[in-house]
């Protein structure tokens, strides 16, 4: 787990075996305004070896990251910040946690 503080406040960045489902609720919707037929055809995709990696602000899961291994290749699917905290850099922050990670 990573933590540090930004901003007047306190993140923290692990990895984690599910996702928060509002933080998936909301990369679906704003990904589905785009194409309603690549997300139906995208959330039925399946990996066997998956990572995900969560950003939190006060406990409360703001973002999360979605890394599939496949080949001895570390893939970033997803990365998702709610809006609120788009604009503070915090998806840099993710990615650099998660290469360190791997």
């Amino acid at each position: 787990m990573h933590e540090f503080k930004d901003f007047g406040l306190t993140f923290t960045i692990s990895k984690t075996e599910k996702v928060d489902q509002q933080l998936l609720n909301d990369f679906y919707s704003e990904l589905s305004e785009v194409d309603k037929d690549l997300i139906l055809y995208y959330k039925n995709l399946n990996f066997e070896m998956e990572s995900y990696y969560i950003i939190k602000s006060s406990e409360k899961a703001i973002g999360y990251a979605r890394i599939v291994i496949e080949k001895l290749y570390a893939n970033l699917f997803e990365i998702f910040i709610s809006s609120d905290f788009r604009e503070l850099g915090l998806g840099s922050k993710l990615l650099n946690y998660i290469i360190e990670d791997l």
